[in-house]
């Protein structure tokens, strides 16, 4: 998993693992910032960005990627199918929120707590779950990252005799 960071059209990263370790995350927000990603997630062609940031854009033929890093280990980078997989994550989630509420005639003033489970959510930032659309602004003071919350309740379970007979 690679978090991005732009520091005065230059970037740095930090590696962390992760169970999806071929993931980017949040790189495709700072991208947005620098102008190298238009509003509909589409990667700009190099000439179409006006900063050195652009001879990290290259075409493969099958699509536009930018180049994160290159190295002896090879290169990595945010391609544009890495883009719309998150924009197809983000809109499911983000419909399964507006129909549960909906469900429950619930409106987003009325959520008191919101809980993050998961490798996805709990490796975004709470500006970053805002900046994506994925959560309403009025819930950014009470976000809860539960992580691996599917794995600590199968610990939890097998841990319990009771839990585990169910």
């Amino acid at each position: 998993l690679f978090c991005v960071f732009f520091f005065k059209q230059k970037t740095a990263y930090e590696i962390y693992q992760c169970d999806w370790s071929s993931d980017v995350c949040s790189s495709d927000l700072a991208l947005l910032g620098a102008g190298v990603i238009d509003n509909s997630g589409r990667i700009l062609e190099a000439n179409e960005v006006g900063s050195n940031l652009s001879g990290r854009i290259k075409d493969n033929g099958q699509g536009r990627y930018f180049i994160l890093s290159r190295g002896a280990g090879g290169t990595i980078a945010l391609t544009q199918e890495d883009i719309r997989a998150l924009q197809v994550a983000k809109s499911a989630i983000r419909a399964g929120i507006t129909t549960l509420l909906e469900k429950a005639s619930l409106h987003g003033k009325d959520i008191k707590k919101v809980h993050i489970a998961g490798a996805f959510g709990s490796n975004l930032s709470i500006r970053g779950l805002l900046d994506i659309g994925l959560i309403d602004a009025l819930w950014a003071g009470v976000v809860n990252f539960a992580g691996d919350a599917a794995l600590e309740g199968a610990a939890l379970a097998l841990m319990d005799d009771k839990k585990s007979e169910a």
